[in-house]
């Protein structure tokens, strides 16, 4: 179980300064594999036009995709107000930070898709933590 709270725009900002620059070459990467018919969301066909990029477009996809983890981290642990894992007195996003790799990954990511919901709702759509 994990409680999180709605970042401001100032602290969106902060996250997104923390992540790093953007890497621009990443997108027309993408959009030329849209164009070549490639479907983003099957990972296999996202592999095998990788594979045959220019080493500078595959460097800029694999800068852009670690840049969005630094991004979702800094959000999340920025978020993250407790955890049913957490030992009394420490921080929840040092206990998550303890979580093994992959597993801390894909916690991170759901995480990280549930905070994109909540700033969504807007003020007037959120209760407080424990509320119906």
């Amino acid at each position: 179980m994990a409680t999180l709270r709605p970042l401001s725009a100032a602290e969106e900002d902060a996250c997104e300064a923390a992540a790093g620059a953007p890497v621009p070459l990443a997108g027309f990467v993408y959009e030329q594999m849209k164009r070549d018919g490639v479907d983003l969301a099957d990972g296999e066909a996202v592999a095998r036009a990788t594979a045959s990029l220019p080493d500078c477009d595959r460097k800029a996809l694999h800068d852009h995709d670690t840049r969005q983890r630094r991004l979702r981290w800094a959000r999340v642990s920025r978020a993250l107000v407790a955890t049913d894992f957490a030992p009394e007195g420490e921080a929840p996003a040092d206990a998550l930070a303890r979580v093994a790799g992959s597993l801390r990954g894909f916690i991170v990511a759901e995480l990280a898709a549930h905070l994109d919901r909540l700033t969504m709702l807007g003020a007037e759509g959120k209760a407080p933590a424990g509320g119906q």
